[in-house]
Formats: structure tokens, C-alpha cells, sequence
């Protein structure tokens, strides 16, 4: 399967895309899900505070900021197109997360990655604590594969 990733990086933030797109492709072949041309694409854009803000506003009518944001095409975990949608990260809240978490910023920025494909996926933690469980385990399972916390 290729995975074609759309980056938006303006500010040129330091960025470990192969190691995005081996998680990516980890995700995806966990999932199981059968993409048209066995292509699937993501848009990823990595801002800072003052735009994340912005977006955040427009979009959830929340005024501030917030380290992630997913924005998916398809409903659900029902799949029916390769365009998945948008993952936008604040590169300034990951840096500052990263300190609290005592990791890299390249291991916060694959966290919150993680985070926003699973919610492109269909995965949700809003809706239940079920849902919730099974979400966060999923996303800790992917980030120990690759980092080994």
C-alpha cells in the first residue's frame, strides 16, 4: 500500500515524515482496511499556537488552543474513500508537551499523530468510556511499537 502524505510545514518545524508514514502504514495494515488503487492519502499540517487557536475557533468554536486536530473524510470507521483527511498539530504545544512527558518532540509529534489518524479511522473518545479505553490502549499499543517507553 502507498500512503501519500500532504504536508503543510510553513515554518519549515523539524519533521521525521519516513517515521509518520511507518506508523501510518502500521496503523493501516492493523485496521485491515481496503483502499481504492491501494493508495490512502493524509493531509498533515503542523502550525503553532496562534493558528492552532484560530482553526480551533472557527472549527469547534473553542478560543484556544489545543495540541491536535482531526478533520476526517469518511463516517466513522466506515472507509469508503482513500482521501482520509486532516491532521493538524501544534508544533508549540507538542514542544511544550514534550518537556511535561519527559520524550522528544519527535516522540510527542508521532503521539499526537497517532491520536489524530486513529480519529480519521473512526476512533473516538468523546462518546463513551468504552470507546474511550479502546482508543487511548490503541494509541499507547502504536507508540510503544515505535518508541519502546
Amino acid at each position: 500500500m502507498e500512503i501519500i502524505f500532504l504536508i503543510d510545514n510553513e515554518k519549515d518545524y523539524p519533521l521525521n515524515v519516513d517515521m509518520l508514514q511507518d506508523i501510518s502504514y502500521e496503523i493501516l495494515k492493523h485496521e485491515k482496511i481496503s483502499f481504492p488503487f491501494n493508495t490512502a492519502e493524509i493531509s498533515l499540517v503542523i502550525t503553532d499556537d496562534e493558528e492552532m487557536k484560530e482553526i480551533n475557533r472557527l472549527y469547534r468554536k473553542i478560543d484556544s488552543t489545543t495540541d491536535v486536530l482531526s478533520f476526517p473524510i469518511n463516517d466513522g470507521k466506515d472507509i469508503k474513500s482513500n482521501i482520509l483527511g486532516d491532521i493538524v498539530i501544534s508544533y508549540d504545544k507538542a514542544k511544550s508537551q514534550s518537556v511535561e512527558n519527559e520524550c522528544t518532540i519527535e516522540e510527542e509529534i508521532a503521539f499526537l499523530f497517532i491520536h489524530g489518524l486513529l480519529h480519521l479511522l473512526g476512533y473516538d473518545h468523546d462518546s463513551s468510556e468504552v470507546d474511550e479505553k479502546e482508543m487511548f490502549e490503541m494509541q499507547e499499543d502504536f507508540f510503544q511499537k515505535f518508541f519502546n517507553k
